[in-house]
């Protein structure tokens, strides 16, 4: 049974009527109006309801939900909400509130906002300005800040917390696309600023972790980290890495500092130390030793030390306590005369100016402990080096080319001193005996 109402020619005002049937309106402009005629102003007053019912299968009557409009506020104005309430299944006669639009426009769920289909969309914009701003917002303080039409200067996503920008994404012509922190226009891809206080980034790994900054140029194997910064916390060591190896190594242990550049050929070519202990034996040490400022350079097992005190000297160790087998050198004049001094340029001296000097194969044939390396010799693969694939231990190394790398001889002219002391010794003690000699003829 249907009731059809054309113009108003009715006023009901009763309580409740009741209609068994659908109601149809049939009008160029139809309406239904709920009047409350209460004169009053309190906020929520002045209200209306259309409330849904329904029967149970045991024939109980029960509230679905409801529409509810009210008054805005507490002041004589004509300001309304509107308020949408369902039922979860235990609120009885009283539906609970979902969804609250209030006299500004403001929408307010109370609840999760889902969206459902094959693509859901959901669309925020203000019609009412050329550059629209739309905001997600938790309780006013906590706000997504979507920004398309670069109202701000720099279109794109923020996030603001405690009512403040901390994080935007943008994507605009002048600056490209970037995440900014603490930055509304970021000038790279990710920019953090803080002009109050320090920026900082934070890295938090497991005590026996690596943290990493890696620098690529590729998706795949050693181009991911072509360079890199990387923290060992196991060993608390601090690797700078070039062509995707250990170029420097900055570490700490037992109240040393170390700092160690890593070569291809041993493990440090330099190590700076503070407060180090000199018995190690790689390359180059820098220390702050007993508040007297020392360097020392080490090279198998020879040391040569230089402190700055008063005056500079330049020190090579020789305690006897560092000693065994000490005896006496022998042959002075024989070595002094199997050596060879020799003229040369060096090749790679366009003057071609002439030194005087020696050979080092020729010498180590006369004195073998003053020269480093071997004739002819070339770089090879040591234990402890990451082995390419193919190679083993001692293998000659090449270079891009294909060829071996030379490893020049050298020779330590200091450790020739001793011989050339030995040689003079002997020469004095001949010239003396042939002094006593002339002596004796002359007094006949």
């Amino acid at each position: 049974m249907s009731k059809y109402i054309g113009t108003p020619v009715v006023s009901l005002s009763v309580d409740t009527v009741d209609v068994s049937g659908d109601i149809t309106a049939t009008d160029s402009t139809p309406e239904l109006i709920l009047l409350n005629d209460t004169h009053e102003d309190t906020d929520g007053g002045r209200e209306g309801k259309i409330t849904f019912k329904g029967e149970q299968s045991g024939g109980e009557v029960t509230v679905l939900a409801q529409i509810q409009s009210g008054h805005d506020g507490t002041s004589d104005d004509e300001k309304g909400d509107l308020i949408f309430k369902t039922n979860d299944g235990s609120d009885g006669a009283s539906p609970t509130e979902r969804l609250r639009i209030d006299s500004t426009g403001k929408s307010t769920f109370k609840d999760d906002v889902g969206i459902e289909g094959a693509t859901p969309t959901l669309q925020m914009y203000d019609t009412s300005v050329t550059n629209n701003v739309t905001d997600i917002s938790y309780d006013e303080q906590y706000t997504i800040d979507i920004d398309p039409n670069n109202a701000r200067g720099s279109s794109g996503l923020a996030i603001k917390l405690d009512g403040t920008e901390k994080y935007r994404f943008i994507d605009t012509a002048a600056h490209g696309s970037g995440l900014g922190i603490g930055i509304a226009a970021p000038l790279r891809q990710l920019h953090i600023s803080n002009t109050s206080a320090n920026s900082e980034i934070a890295f938090t790994a497991a005590t026996n972790g690596v943290s990493s900054i890696l620098f690529g140029d590729g998706q795949t194997g050693a181009d991911v980290y072509r360079g890199y910064v990387q923290y060992n916390h196991a060993d608390d060591n601090l690797l700078f890495g070039i062509a995707a190896a250990n170029l420097l190594s900055l570490n700490s242990a037992s109240n040393t500092f170390g700092l160690d550049f890593i070569t291809a050929s041993s493990p440090y070519g330099m190590r700076v130390r503070a407060n180090g202990s000199f018995s190690h034996q790689e390359g180059l040490y820098l220390a702050n030793h007993a508040n007297t400022l020392k360097w020392k350079a080490n090279m198998d097992g020879s040391t040569t030390q230089v402190a700055a005190a008063s005056a500079t000297a330049f020190n090579a160790t020789s305690d006897y306590r560092l000693k065994e087998n000490i005896e006496d050198l022998t042959d002075g004049i024989t070595k002094v005369k199997q050596l060879q001094p020799r003229k040369f340029n060096w090749i790679s001296d366009k003057t071609n100016t002439l030194e005087d000097g020696f050979i080092a194969h020729e010498v180590a044939t006369v004195v073998p402990s003053v020269v480093k390396g071997s004739k002819d010799g070339v770089v090879v693969w040591l234990e402890g080096e990451e082995l390419p694939d193919g190679v083993s231990l001692g293998d000659n190394k090449l270079d891009d080319g294909g060829n071996t790398t030379p490893e020049y001889q050298g020779i330590d002219y200091g450790k020739l001193v001793p011989v050339l002391t030995k040689a003079l010794q002997e020469a004095i003690a001949k010239i003396e005996t042939l002094e006593t000699k002339v002596a004796a003829l002359e007094g006949e």
